[in-house]
């Protein structure tokens, strides 16, 4: 049987980019899922929404 302790739960935010999808990508994260941060037409907003959440340390920055 797998140890639990170690895994956090994940969400995908769908519009999280911006508005109250961004709010809800952050208050996830402070409560210790990782995030998937979803968007239509706003890319640059989506990589900053991203980028804020790794600046504060909330979820860890990907290799890539």
């Amino acid at each position: 049987m797998p140890q639990t302790e170690n895994l956090r739960r994940a969400a995908l935010v769908t519009g999280g980019a911006k508005g109250i999808g961004r709010a809800i990508c952050r208050a996830l994260a402070e409560n210790g899922m990782n995030i998937a941060v979803n968007y239509a037409g706003s890319a640059a907003a989506a990589e900053e929404t991203a980028a804020v959440l790794h600046l504060v340390q909330i979820i860890p920055q990907l290799p890539g």
